[in-house]
């Protein structure tokens, strides 16, 4: 679980950090976005940063996903004797915020 965690919070990180990055200050010259923006993996910080800088950079920015075989990573369900289980995803919990908005967004 720590691991999961660790991930998330390095994926999330480094998305706030390039959108911020992407900001600009009262009289700093403007810059232009990035033409390439790669992503690696599929889990769910791979998923939103795909999906929030699409959102920040619209169609003109070319997003690539790389390792991406499995779309949700570790959210993944198992079935045993005919139930389901999950099987990754103990981080999402109804109580997060961030989790929740996003979600509600997809």
């Amino acid at each position: 679980m720590g691991r999961v965690v660790a991930e998330l919070v390095s994926s999330l990180l480094g998305l706030w950090l390039l959108l911020c990055s992407c900001g600009c200050p009262e009289g700093a010259e403007l810059r232009a976005p990035p033409d390439k923006i790669a992503i690696i993996g599929a889990g769910i910080g791979g998923t939103s940063a795909a999906y929030y800088l699409r959102q920040k950079f619209g169609k003109d920015v070319k997003i690539d996903l790389f390792e991406r075989e499995e779309v949700g990573g570790r959210l993944a369900t198992m079935m045993v004797q005919g139930q389901e289980y999950e099987a990754g995803g103990s981080v999402i919990h109804p109580l997060n915020l961030h989790m929740k908005r996003f979600v509600k967004d997809l």
